[in-house]
């Protein structure tokens, strides 16, 4: 059986360097007058996940989380010299296609990224899984995944990012791919304001 992308991506992820994740850089992506939900998200990154309460880890706990995750991930890519062209901007995450497209450092190619966080220690986060597998071509060109339709790109155009954020290790990690097949996972020695040597067209 071929190999899928999805597990190229788990590979790749094994083999990436961890990144420490400053804790303050996500404090200041909390927001000044928070919900249930992000409330519960502050505390889970002060106590952990299994200091919550069981109904704390409900109501829109996910949504939250990706969407923390996915403003530090576009705030550690501006750090890094990256220009955000597309983002998706409401207080919670979900179902909305690509989460960041960046143009790099050189401005020489362009980047869609997907982020995904997590609030347990247990393992990293992966790709979806489904009738289109996540972050493939199939799936960067379908219909409706609105932030490639602004982009007015396909897949072919385009380089990938996927980059993982646990919040309770205060790690992360990425792994990129020229074209949606082969991918690498960023080493100690990658340094991410250059992705001329890793993964660009």
């Amino acid at each position: 059986m071929a190999d899928t992308f999805e597990s190229k991506v788990r590979l790749a992820t094994r083999r990436a360097a961890t990144r420490p994740l400053d804790v303050d850089l996500v404090r200041s992506h909390l927001v000044k007058e928070p919900r249930a939900a992000e409330i519960a998200f502050a505390r889970a990154l002060d106590v952990g996940i299994a200091g919550l309460e069981a109904h704390e880890r409900h109501g829109g706990m996910n949504a939250v989380t990706g969407h923390i995750a996915e403003s530090v991930a576009a705030t550690l890519l501006v750090e890094a010299g990256w220009h955000v062209l597309e983002q998706f901007t409401q207080t919670a995450s979900g179902g909305h296609g690509i989460d960041l497209a960046v143009l790099a450092p050189d401005m020489s190619s362009v980047f869609v990224v997907e982020v995904k966080g997590s609030l347990s220690r247990r393992g990293w986060p992966r790709l979806s899984r489904g009738e289109l597998d996540q972050f493939t071509l199939e799936w960067l060109n379908k219909p409706d995944n609105p932030g490639m339709a602004s982009l007015g790109m396909t897949g072919d155009d385009v380089s990938g990012l996927v980059m993982l954020i646990n919040f309770a290790r205060r790690e992360w990690k990425a792994v990129a791919t020229p074209d949606f097949d082969e991918v690498v996972g960023l080493s100690e020695d990658t340094c991410l304001d250059d992705p001329s040597g890793w993964s660009s067209r």
